[in-house]
């Protein structure tokens, strides 16, 4: 009786172990052109990645989210959603139609110059990036009063020993005190070996106009490690009254939201 009783306690851990690969491929719904650094994952669950420069994308699902929904999306594209289930492909074609851009637009006045955030200082802390896979995000609340046009975004490397990061910048409008909805054309940029001090974005030509508060993330898209053990990324945060970070561990993943404590990120604007 002991033995039967062990085998149905193990029977549920058996079938909770289950897990399917899938790859695949992301593809534009209208040229058949590829499309890279697109988010795939279960929402709010610790499933996620980012397909590569190509396209390309490999996931790894547990048994215990089939019957719920694999989510593709891209700023550029049509969220675009499949059942998770034991007879799905293991070899994924999937095809996004690009949608129009619906970004607001606001007409800013003047030229005068601002900084927005929180320089670097003999204060600061040391910050750093610890996601459990792609699409790692680490953000932080940026007060904005009016509308702006951004003109660069700032950080400060205090140690990067990976081999090269690359990191997608990403403006958010605020639903529930979270980051809510991407409020900015796509940004790519790249962190290599042993890069650090200040690094400056300049986002003149992307025509980012917001109005209100936001919060501003990098997104890990892209990783080349080092030959070196447990390589770090480093960078300068702050701690204050009034600031607010936000984490993200893996692409679709829940947000985590961390008060009097805020990430030196620096926007300079016109307004």
């Amino acid at each position: 009786m002991k033995k039967l009783l062990l085998l149905f306690l193990f029977l549920p851990i058996l079938t909770t172990a289950q897990v399917i690969k899938l790859k695949g491929v992301i593809k534009n719904a209208d040229t058949k052109e590829t499309i890279p650094y697109v988010n795939i994952g279960v929402f709010e669950n610790a499933i996620g990645t980012v397909s590569n420069e190509n396209g390309y994308f490999e996931i790894s699902i547990d048994a215990d989210v089939f019957g719920m929904n694999l989510s593709f999306s891209h700023i550029n594209y049509k969220q675009y959603h499949i059942s998770i289930n034991y007879e799905m492909s293991d070899s994924l074609t999937i095809l996004l139609k690009p949608k129009e851009n619906e970004l607001t637009e606001i007409v800013v006045y003047g030229k005068k110059q601002h900084i927005l955030g929180k320089k670097n200082n003999k204060n600061s802390i040391k910050g750093f990036f610890e996601p459990k896979g792609l699409g790692g995000e680490a953000g932080t609340l940026i007060y904005n009063s009016g509308s702006c046009n951004v003109q660069s975004f700032n950080m400060n490397v205090l140690k990067n020993n990976f081999e090269e990061l690359t990191f997608r910048l990403n403006f958010y409008s605020i639903k529930t005190k979270k980051p809510f909805q991407k409020i900015a054309p796509e940004t790519i940029f790249k962190v290599v070996e042993n890069q650090e001090g200040l690094i400056t974005i300049n986002l003149e030509q992307k025509n980012i106009k917001i109005k209100g508060s936001f919060i501003v993330s990098i997104e890990l898209i892209n990783i080349k490690n080092s030959e070196i053990d447990n390589p770090e990324f480093l960078f300068s945060a702050y701690q204050e009254k009034g600031a607010i970070a936000y984490r993200k561990m893996i692409s679709m993943g829940k947000w985590e939201k961390f008060k009097k404590v805020g990430l030196c990120y620096w926007i300079k604007i016109e307004k």
